[in-house]
């Protein structure tokens, strides 16, 4: 440190000592605080009447250090002080309530240098497993390293498929997306919190707050949620506890539609899906399309708000159905059909890829398997063996642009398009696009791919723009 930084500190150390009151103020913040706020003889009114006088004296304290500073141009040195400074927060009070017999803390503290508090609400007696820290809760299954993954992801499924779908049905939390809904206590949740009681082999409802009433409010949803669906939370807990199989159907859940059979399955009777309005038909040049309005669902809450649209007017084959070809010949064929469809709208300003070389997202192609459960929710009654195009937005406009551009691109190269589709289950064109790939996937080596697709006779491809610069890029 130079000599005038050390200069500038005793200066500011000297300023701030000032008289016996805020040095005891200021061993009281830094030493005494918690013990304060812990203590059951002293009145909440009196904890709560110094922790406001603290914070005000913080930031009369701040202000002076920040003008002293300002006037000696010093303001890296505001900067060190502000950082090394004391906590945060200065804490206040450990409330204790009950609610129809559930027990829950609310542990308050104040902002240092505002007007806020911060409520931490959490419930000692509701207990969850604690998967990833218990290992006691599950059998050893496998010597693959899957184990500890497992028992990772069940922590998932426990706060985000069981715990925050069912908070979904509370009015209080519903409008609240999954991420903003409380969730289960991690290991680190309790550090701030002069709080032992809860072991680290257990994880509680937890969340924050900034009123002492919507702490209130909060906490007893929470015990009203819950003793609503306690039984089969209970019988869900323990059958992952305890069944290999039915902690494996949760962890390979890949959606809110089988998460949500997964839980009426196990006694859960409850709505986690998003509300579908009747569809708009429409048409464009020749191709028709429909929208539904996707309004609610657990995952983005009740005020949540999608357009999907599905353009089925426009049906290519579905590669993955096909007998006559391998399971790696399936997927490049549907890799290179994804690919043809892509090229097809990278001329247009809508669809056209940035030139750092990452393309604005296409509609995607859906057949109403698994990983399509919009086409499923809707109950989109498509062909087997084909895909179409699908497109997702929070405005009904820009989907229907969407549409509508996508059927126009389709139809300038459509016959160029189905005579490439027509190779691509010819066992040469197989044979090729495997020595090209050599067992990646289509998106690995995508430019080598369109180049040979494009000398197969789709001249769109190589006359693409962006294929053009990519390939100018790639010889340079």
């Amino acid at each position: 440190m130079n000599k005038n930084l050390k200069k500038n500190l005793k200066r500011i150390k000297r300023d701030l000592a000032g008289g016996p009151l805020i040095r005891f103020a200021d061993f009281l913040f830094e030493k005494r605080m918690k013990s304060l706020a812990l203590n059951p003889q002293i009145p909440y009114g009196v904890k709560k009447f110094l922790a406001n006088s603290l914070s005000q004296h913080k930031i009369e304290e701040h202000k002076r250090i920040e003008e002293y500073e300002k006037g000696k141009g010093n303001l890296q040195i505001h900067s060190l002080i502000h950082s090394l400074s004391n906590l945060d927060s200065i804490p206040v009070h450990l409330h204790s309530r009950d609610w129809n017999g559930i027990k829950y803390k609310i542990w308050e503290e104040k902002d240092r240098l505002g007007e806020d508090s911060d409520f931490t609400v959490f419930f000692p007696n509701l207990r969850f497993p604690n998967f990833s820290k218990d290992v006691s809760l599950t059998p050893e299954e496998g010597k693959d390293g899957s184990y500890n993954t497992n028992r990772n992801s069940l922590d998932g499924v426990v706060e985000w498929d069981i715990w925050k779908n069912i908070l979904y049905q509370s009015p209080v939390f519903r409008s609240k997306s999954k991420n903003d809904r409380p969730g289960l206590s991690g290991t680190r949740s309790f550090k701030p919190i002069p709080y032992n009681g809860i072991p680290e082999t257990v994880r509680v409802p937890f969340f924050k707050t900034k009123s002492l009433s919507d702490a209130n409010i909060g906490a007893r949803a929470i015990v009203k949620v819950f003793q609503e669906h306690q039984k089969p939370i209970e019988n869900l807990i323990k059958l992952l506890k305890t069944e290999p199989k039915v902690r494996k159907e949760f962890i390979d859940n890949e959606g809110k539609l089988e998460t949500g059979q997964s839980l009426k399955k196990y006694g859960f009777d409850i709505d986690i899906l998003p509300y579908i309005s009747s569809p708009i038909n429409g048409e464009h040049e020749g191709v028709s399309y429909r929208i539904y309005k996707a309004q609610g669902g657990s995952f983005g809450g009740e005020n949540a708000l999608w357009y999907w649209g599905f353009i089925n007017g426009i049906q290519l084959p579905n590669f993955e159905l096909k007998p006559n070809l391998s399971e790696y010949e399936r997927e490049i064929s549907q890799g290179a059909l994804k690919l043809v469809f892509d090229y097809a709208l990278y001329d247009d300003p809508l669809f056209k890829p940035e030139k750092r070389g990452t393309p604005h997202l296409t509609p995607r192609l859906v057949n109403g398997n698994k990983y399509d459960e919009e086409a499923i929710i809707v109950g989109l009654n498509m062909p087997e063996g084909i895909v179409i195009p699908y497109s997702i937005s929070t405005g009904l406009n820009y989907v229907r642009k969407e549409i509508t551009t996508a059927i126009h691109a389709y139809n300038t190269h459509k016959n160029q398009i189905d005579k490439i589709v027509e190779k691509l289950e010819k066992k040469e064109i197989q044979k090729e696009l495997k020595s090209i790939l050599r067992g990646l996937s289509v998106s690995n080596l995508s430019d080598s791919v369109a180049e040979f697709l494009g000398n197969q006779g789709s001249d769109f491809i190589l006359e693409n723009s962006y294929h053009l610069e990519r390939q100018k890029s790639i010889n340079e």
